[in-house]
C-alpha cells in the first residue's frame, strides 16, 4: 500500500527506520545495512527526503549524516501513517514485551499474511498469565493508537496445551496459515 504512495520500497524501507528511530543518525552505508538494499538505491532516496526537508543531513569527514528533522510539518501524521501500517506489527510487539507473565504472543489471520496492506483487525494469542487488568488496558491503548480492531485470546499455558492435545477446531484457523510471533519468552513463568 504505502509503495504505491510512497514510490519505491526502499522510500518506505527507509522512512520506517527513520520514523522508528528519530534521533539516530546514519550515514549511506549504515542506512544502506539497516535497510537491507543496495547503496545506491538508498542514496537516491536519502536525497529526496533530504531535498523535501523530513531529513537534516550533514557532512563529518568523507560521510553525509541524515537524520530526521523534528520541526518536519506534518512528521505527527507520517508517523501517524506508518504506524497504522508499516509499524502496526512492531508497536505491538514493543507494547506486549512491556508486560510480565506473557509466554508467547502472535499475530494470525489476514493482517499476519499481509501486515503491510490496509488491513482493518488485527488478531492476537496470548499465552500466559499476565495481569489481566494491565493487558486489558494495553490492548485498549493499542486499539486507539492504532485505529483497527484488536481481537484477541489469552490462554493460560495448560490450557493452550490442552486444547492443542484435544485438537480443538477452534484453534484450528488460528494455527493455521501466517503467524508474526511478537512474544517468545519460553522462560517466562505466569
Amino acid at each position: 500500500m504505502l509503495e504505491t504512495l510512497f514510490r519505491s520500497r526502499v522510500m518506505v524501507k527507509l522512512l520506517s527506520y527513520f520514523l522508528n528511530n528519530p534521533g539516530k543518525e546514519v550515514y549511506l552505508r549504515e542506512a544502506s545495512r539497516e535497510v537491507s538494499e543496495p547503496p545506491s538505491a538508498v542514496q537516491r532516496e536519502l536525497e529526496r527526503l533530504d531535498a523535501l526537508g523530513l531529513l537534516d543531513s550533514r557532512r563529518h569527514g568523507n560521510h553525509k549524516y541524515f537524520k530526521v528533522r523534528p520541526e518536519f510539518p506534518i512528521l505527527p501524521e507520517l508517523h501517524s501513517l506508518f504506524l497504522k501500517t508499516e509499524g502496526a506489527a512492531a508497536f505491538l510487539k514493543e507494547s506486549l514485551a512491556g508486560l510480565k507473565g506473557i509466554q508467547l504472543a502472535f499475530i494470525y489471520g489476514e493482517f499476519a499474511e499481509r501486515p503491510t496492506e490496509a488491513v482493518s483487525e488485527i488478531n492476537l494469542v496470548i499465552i500466559g498469565s499476565p495481569d489481566r487488568s494491565e493487558l486489558d488496558g494495553a490492548i485498549k491503548n493499542l486499539r486507539g493508537k492504532l485505529g483497527r480492531v484488536i481481537n484477541y485470546a489469552q490462554y493460560s499455558p495448560d490450557e493452550f496445551k490442552h486444547l492443542l492435545e484435544a485438537k480443538d477446531p477452534s484453534l484450528g484457523r488460528t494455527l493455521n496459515g501466517e503467524k508474526l510471533v511478537l512474544v517468545a519468552n519460553v522462560a517466562e513463568k505466569g
